[in-house]
């Protein structure tokens, strides 16, 4: 049960990193953004051209994502254990 729990906190963490590390290069790129007006002004195009279509996910699946990376930590736990008999965690 243990395991379960290191598991999960785990894929916890792993998630919070990896979507934290998003934001902040999002945020970074944001701030750094300086616009070149008068290079602009000169090259005028279409701005259907330029704008790109998609989706975001939902949150089914961030939960699925989050207890699958569980399920591999855990595996990973057990496989670990098995392999190292002195190690009680």
């Amino acid at each position: 049960m243990r395991n379960v729990v290191y598991a999960i906190i785990a894929s916890g963490v792993m998630h919070i990193i990896f979507y934290g590390a998003t934001m902040a290069v999002g945020y970074a790129k944001t701030m750094m953004y300086r616009p070149n007006i008068a290079l602009a002004w000169g090259n005028v195009e279409m701005l259907q051209a330029k704008v790109a279509f998609g989706s975001t996910s939902g949150f089914l699946l961030n939960f699925h994502t989050l207890f699958g990376v569980a399920l591999l930590c855990w595996i990973a736990l057990f496989v670990y254990q098995k392999c190292n008999v002195r190690t009680k965690l």
